[in-house]
């Protein structure tokens, strides 16, 4: 029976029905009532007092749309249609919006109906899913903080930590107790539409950065935790092709050595749950792949928690990938291999086929009990049995939260280059403000911000600080945006007040997009930009390129005569207010790049390449030549190393490798400064990496202070996976370690 089925069912036999939703004070579910929820058999006890067909209901998650009377502005219930869904169907979960944001108000008032009417069927509560990969996006006036590219740019996993603690607190201030977050694969091609929502490139950052979020998400310190989710399981962020949810072929030993490390520190730091990635792997989908889901994900990784599909992919297993001949073989493959929870998410189908499926011994129910339990154990972790409170949160954009916002945004912009130094600007200069992303909030929220796509005016509905508008406060502004990313609007009116300024600031983008309408063919910059910045380069003014991108856009002529290019990424709500405020140095920048950004089109290489790499044409070695690469970023403050050291040239492979470095800050004002510390294999039976990020630490250091800064490696950490093993291994050899323009050598002994 499919949605459209149900809707005329339910029209046949509606009835009015009042229900003075936001009135009622409701008691904790019947099933609940029955046992103990502090006991160590709840579980055991829930899951007994369930039929099959409210187990096979906690596997299913469905559109909330489904149930929403549509185009209803605010939002409605439909109640026949929840009632009739529920009673029938059994299901666990809900997820996603109506296409937009909603009020606390509409969230609440959502929240509320649908947990009287899970009570009403007598079904355990309900769990309630959204995708809130840079604040509680869909909550209205809630804080919106760069997204995470940006905030790997940061390199501060204290901030990451706060701003996911933050993004928890006001997803349950609307009722939501799980979101899809934070993604975990890593960035290595730049063309794939979700880049700008990785850690980037490297494993190691991503590590770090996947800790904190996870971590703070799941903080159950601040009593309205939420349950996180890993996502996408695994290698999805390396597309053949660069587009999104197709083909992915990567070697066994890189997939454990670069992949699966960002999960399985996720895993570590407690997350609740793992989304399945929609591609293919090596010529098997994800979602059926047994060895990766079952024999690695649960059994070599530990992972215990909820492991769900992404929109559809069940699916899609016969309609797009081929690999099984109809619905009803899909879902046994995907079942089989270790899925607990299938995003369906808009057809009944599912429900209806994995109970014909376990009744007729196809799967057994000791399978089902497996995902139940560890859907339900979730759902009682987050406490989803104990009584809600649905008086409005008020703690949702408040200023605490919105500073928090800014500082990330503020660390995450990088200055990629300052000519003569031209930044910070002197705030008496006459500057024209130019280009799409000057006065158009639009840009640096970004997709998944009010709404999926981010392009919508409900993102401009809210009173949210533009570059433009904070320039404004500090200096002498002029305002025309003279073109649209792709379209010339009035550039000979633009030209006109350009010449008449002394500095003149460029502010340029890309549409906002993500998942598969991010597709692109190209990572040139749009022709209409380009063209712009040559006619006004010819103006012989100093220009200021302010970047306002979901991913590394080719810049050409750009790069090369600009006077300054700053990197804002995508940078949430405050990012306006924090990327002015860099300009005229109210912010000294501290962004450092976490991703390699490539000079041409086919140039598309990492920082940890191979040395082949960079043999050039001539047989040099100049092959590798980004326009700017991973880890680079500039001060207004000068640091200088000095003084770098080893606790001992020669280790075993099981000890702890101590590193000493002196950083000084020799600049005028405070600063702060990532210390890096990479290491290349010299010689290895594998093909090496020039160089890999081992540390970092972000240091704040006043004017001419100086701080001696340590790190401990575990020397383990420095081997490498081969073909056909699980786990690292360290040769023994040379070793040489590098912390900005210094360096030492080691040996690892056996």
């Amino acid at each position: 029976m499919d949605i459209f089925c149900v809707k005329k069912m339910i029209e046949r036999n509606r009835e009015k029905v009042l229900i003075v939703i936001l009135s009622i004070a409701f008691s904790v579910p019947l099933i609940a009532q029955e046992m103990s929820l502090s006991s160590d058999n709840k579980l055991d006890s829930i899951l007994s007092a369930m039929s099959i067909e409210d187990k096979v209901g906690q596997m299913t998650q469905l559109n909330v749309k489904l149930v929403l009377k549509p185009e209803k502005n605010p939002i409605q219930v439909d109640s026949q249609a929840l009632d009739f869904i529920l009673k029938n169907q059994r299901i666990g979960s809900f997820m996603n919006t109506i296409g937009r944001a909603l009020t606390l108000m509409e969230w609440n008032y959502l929240q509320k109906t649908i947990r009287y009417f899970v009570e009403k069927n007598d079904l355990i509560p309900l769990l309630y899913g959204i995708d809130a990969v840079h604040g509680a996006n869909y909550t209205m006036g809630s804080v919106i903080f760069p997204h995470q590219l940006g905030q790997a740019a940061s390199w501060n996993e204290d901030l990451v930590f706060k701003a996911s603690e933050i993004t928890a607190l006001e997803c349950r201030a609307s009722g939501i107790p799980w979101v899809f977050a934070p993604i975990v694969d890593l960035g290595r091609q730049p063309l794939w539409g979700q880049f700008f929502e990785t850690y980037g490139e490297d494993v190691f950052l991503a590590e770090r950065m996947a800790v904190a979020s996870v971590s703070g998400l799941q903080n159950k310190d601040q009593g309205l935790n939420v349950g996180g989710c890993a996502k996408h399981y695994v290698g999805y962020g390396l597309p053949q092709n660069g587009k999104d949810r197709t083909t992915v072929h990567i070697s066994d030993n890189i997939l454990r050595e670069l992949h699966i490390p960002p999960f399985k520190a996720a895993i570590d730091a407690g997350v609740m749950s793992v989304m399945i990635g929609s591609h293919d792997l090596n010529g098997l989908p994800m979602n059926v792949n047994r060895y990766l889901l079952t024999n690695v994900l649960r059994d070599e990784l530990g992972f215990e928690g909820v492991l769900v599909t992404d929109w559809a992919d069940i699916k899609n297993l016969h309609i797009t990938h081929r690999v099984t001949s109809d619905y009803r073989r899909s879902i046994l493959a995907a079942i089989s291999a270790g899925v607990d929870m299938a995003m369906v998410p808009e057809d009944f189908i599912f429900y209806e086929t994995l109970l014909d499926l376990v009744l007729a011994g196809e799967i057994s129910e000791e399978r089902i009990n497996q995902s139940t339990r560890r859907i339900v154990d979730m759902k009682v972790k987050l406490g989803l049995f104990d009584e809600q409170d649905y008086l409005l949160n008020k703690k949702i954009g408040e200023e605490s939260h919105q500073r928090v916002a800014y500082d990330l945004a503020s660390e995450s912009i990088t200055v990629l280059k300052n000519v003569n130094h031209t930044l910070p600007l002197n705030k008496k200069l006459k500057v024209f403000v130019t280009g799409p992303a000057a006065n158009d909030i639009r840009f640096q929220i970004g997709a998944w911000g009010r709404t999926w796509q981010g392009m919508d005016t409900i993102v401009t509905s809210e009173s949210i600080m533009s570059i433009y508008a904070r320039m404004k406060e500090l200096g002498e502004i002029a305002l025309l945006p003279g073109i649209a990313v792709d379209k010339i609007l009035d550039v000979d009116s633009a030209l006109n007040m350009a010449s008449k300024a002394e500095v003149i600031v460029l502010c340029l983008s890309e549409n906002p997009s993500t998942e598969k309408p991010a597709d692109i063919n190209s990572l040139t910059i749009s022709n209409t930009q380009l063209e712009y910045f040559n006619r006004l380069h010819n103006l012989e003014i100093p220009i200021v390129v302010v970047l306002s991108q979901n991913r590394p856009r080719l810049l050409g002529d750009i790069a090369e005569n600009a006077s300054a290019v700053i990197l804002a990424y995508q940078s949430g709500s405050m990012g306006g207010k924090a990327i002015a405020d860099v300009i005229y140095g109210e912010v000294n920048p501290s962004g450092k790049l976490p991703f390699t950004y490539p000079r041409y089109e086919h140039g598309i290489s990492t920082y940890d390449h191979a040395y082949a790499d960079e043999v050039d044409p001539m047989y040099g070695t100049n092959g590798f030549n980004p326009e700017w690469e991973f880890g680079h970023g500039l001060s207004y403050s000068e640091f200088t190393y000095s003084n770098l050291s080893l606790g001992r040239d020669s280790v075993f492979k099981d000890d702890t490798l101590i590193v000493l470095v002196e950083l000084e800050n020799k600049g005028s004002r405070t600063g702060k400064e990532v210390v890096q510390v990479y290491i290349s294999d010299e010689v290895a039976s594998l093909v090496p990496s020039v160089k890999r990020l081992r540390d970092f630490k972000k240091i704040e250091l006043d004017k001419n202070q100086s701080k001696l800064v340590t790190f401990h490696i575990d020397v383990h950490d420095l081997g490498f996976v081969h073909p056909g093993e699980a786990s690292k291994y360290v040769e023994s050899g040379w070793f040489t370690l590098s912390v900005g323009d210094l360096s030492a050598r080691f040996f690892v002994r056996h």
